[in-house]
C-alpha cells in the first residue's frame, strides 16, 4: 500500500486535541502539558465548563476531531463549531461514540450502522451490546457514561456550548503546518514518525495518513482510524539539545513510580505482549490499562508495534533504561560539580 500522507493545521484542530487532553483525569498525567492547560481554563472557565467538557470523555473529542477532518470541512474554531450545528443530531451522535471509527465498526460487525442508531434512539439493548464490545478487550475505544445516556440533540448543545466557551479564551498554537510539511518532504513518512513518536512502529499503514503536529499531545500521539484515513496527531519534533537529566529523570520518575506500571514492566521482560494478554496477567480491565501504558511509551520505556491485524503489541525499550542510566550519573556529576 502506498504510504501517502498529508499535513493539516488549523485553530479547530488544536482546540479539539487540547480538549481531549484534559477531558479524563486520569491521562491528565500522561500529557506534559495537560495540567497546567486545565488549571488555565479553569481559571477563565470555571469547574461547571470543565465538567461538561469531561463529560464527552477523551474519545468524545478524539472522535470529533476525526469527523472534522472527514467532513474535509474548515480548520478553524468558527467552522468546526459551524459542523457541529449544522450536522444531523443523531449523525453527531454516533460520530461522538466512535461511529466513525474502522476499530468500532470492525468489532460490532455489519449490523454496526443500525446498533449506533439504535443506541441513540435510547434502545438499551443496543447500549448493552455496544458496551459488551467496548470491554471485550478488542478495541481500546471507550465511550463516557455521559454520553452513553443523554439524548443526541442534548449532547450536540452541549458540544455546542462547550466549543463556544472554549472559543472565548486565549487561543492555542500548534506546531506551524510548514514544519510537520517540510519534515515530511525531507523524511517521508515513516522517518518523520521516527523522529516525533521514535518508540511507535507500524507493519504498514492503513489508508492515507493525515498528520497533525500539536504540542498537547506530547509525549505520544493520537491514532484515529477512519473509514478513508489514519489520522495521526504527533508532538512537535524534539529540539536539537533534547532534555537535561533532570527533565529526563522526572518523565522516567513519573512513569516507574506506580505498582501497576512496575509491574506492566516486570511481565514485558519476559518478552512481547498485547493489550489482551496484559489485562489478563495483571488482572485489570483494559480501560484502567491504556493511560499506564501510554505514561511507560512516553517515557521511552517501552514500545508499541501496529500490526496489520491484530491487537497492538508492546515490549521493552532497553533504551529508554540505559537513558535512566546515564541520565543519573548525569545528575549525580551536575551535583558534585556544583
Amino acid at each position: 500500500m502506498s504510504e501517502r500522507a498529508r499535513v493539516e493545521s488549523g485553530a479547530g484542530l488544536q482546540l479539539l486535541v487540547a480538549a481531549a487532553t484534559v477531558a479524563d483525569a486520569r491521562w491528565r498525567m500522561v500529557f506534559t502539558n495537560a495540567a497546567e492547560l486545565t488549571a488555565h481554563w479553569q481559571r477563565q472557565l470555571g469547574r461547571d465548563t470543565l465538567k461538561q467538557l469531561a463529560g464527552f470523555g477523551r474519545m468524545g473529542w478524539v472522535n470529533l476531531l476525526g469527523y472534522v477532518v472527514q467532513a474535509g470541512a474548515g480548520r478553524s474554531v468558527t467552522e468546526v463549531r459551524r459542523l457541529v450545528a449544522q450536522a444531523d443530531d443523531r449523525e453527531l451522535y454516533a460520530v461522538l461514540i466512535g461511529g466513525n471509527r474502522r476499530e468500532l465498526t470492525s468489532v460490532l460487525g455489519a449490523t454496526s450502522a443500525q446498533i449506533l442508531a439504535a443506541v441513540a434512539d435510547g434502545d438499551r439493548g443496543a447500549r448493552a451490546e455496544l458496551t459488551a464490545a467496548l470491554k471485550s478487550g478488542r478495541t481500546r475505544l471507550e465511550v463516557s457514561r455521559w454520553l452513553l445516556h443523554n439524548r443526541p440533540q442534548d449532547v450536540q448543545q452541549r458540544c455546542l456550548d462547550v466549543l463556544d466557551a472554549l472559543a472565548g479564551v486565549a487561543a492555542l498554537q500548534g506546531e506551524a503546518e510548514g514544519a510537520t510539511g517540510a519534515l515530511l518532504d525531507t523524511l517521508g513518512l515513516r522517518g518523520l514518525l521516527a523522529v516525533v513518536a521514535p518508540r511507535l512502529h507500524y507493519d504498514q499503514f492503513q489508508a492515507p495518513v493525515v498528520l497533525i503536529g500539536s504540542p498537547w499531545v506530547a509525549p505520544i500521539v493520537i491514532e484515529i482510524g477512519l473509514p478513508d484515513a489514519t489520522v495521526i496527531v504527533h508532538p512537535p519534533a524534539p529540539s536539537q539539545t533534547g532534555a537535561g537529566p533532570s527533565d529526563t529523570l522526572t518523565l522516567i520518575g513519573r512513569a516507574m513510580g506506580d505498582e501497576v506500571r512496575m509491574r506492566i514492566l516486570v511481565e514485558l521482560k519476559s518478552g512481547p505482549c498485547t493489550l489482551p494478554h496484559l489485562c489478563e496477567r495483571l488482572d485489570r480491565p483494559r480501560t484502567s490499562m491504556l493511560h499506564h501504558l501510554a505514561l511507560l511509551r512516553g517515557a521511552g520505556l517501552i514500545d508499541l508495534t501496529v500490526p496489520v491485524r491484530g491487537p497492538n503489541v508492546y515490549r521493552l525499550d532497553p533504551e529508554g533504561f540505559r537513558l535512566l542510566a546515564s541520565s543519573s550519573q548525569a545528575f549525580v556529576d551536575d551535583a558534585e560539580r556544583t
